[in-house]
């Protein structure tokens, strides 16, 4: 086995590994959407003030869930210039899991609402937002390892 071979082993097991991740979280609003319509008895539904506070912190977050691991991840950037694929992709991953928590967060936002209030109705938006967001950090190693003056 050559190290050529190695590598190409070494990045499809990181991008496995990745896409599993990835599979995870995104499926994982499914049980807290079926947690709020089926377990969660619906009581009197109730208003809340912190509704806009949810609303506006949720779109903050999914603002930031694509800002932040830019910022954060110089090392990317760099890697990304050498041409090593398998060191890139060690160096995206902090920027690949950061993505998928904040998505993650505006679903919880929109569970914690749903807590509060008693409507379930009132989880959807932040789960397809969510869910929609997370579809853009699906990992494919073609959108991972392209040259930064692709890019733009």
């Amino acid at each position: 086995m050559t190290i050529e071979t190695q590598d190409t082993d070494k990045e499809t097991s990181m991008l496995n590994t990745m896409k599993i991740i990835w599979l995870g979280l995104f499926f994982y609003p499914v049980v807290l959407v079926f947690v709020a319509f089926k377990v969660l008895k619906p009581e009197e539904i109730q208003s809340t003030p912190l509704e806009l506070v949810f609303q506006i912190m949720a779109i903050a977050v999914l603002i930031a869930s694509h800002v932040l691991p830019k910022l954060v991840n110089k090392k990317y950037q760099l890697k990304l210039k050498e041409g090593n694929s398998f060191e890139t992709l060690k160096a995206y991953f902090f920027s690949f899991i950061l993505s998928l928590a904040l998505s993650d967060s505006v679903i919880i936002f929109g569970f914690l609402l749903v807590t509060l209030t008693h409507d379930p109705m009132k989880m959807l938006p932040f789960a397809i937002a969510g869910m929609l967001n997370m579809l853009s950090f699906f990992p494919r190693k073609e959108k991972i390892l392209m040259p930064p003056e692709k890019i733009n």
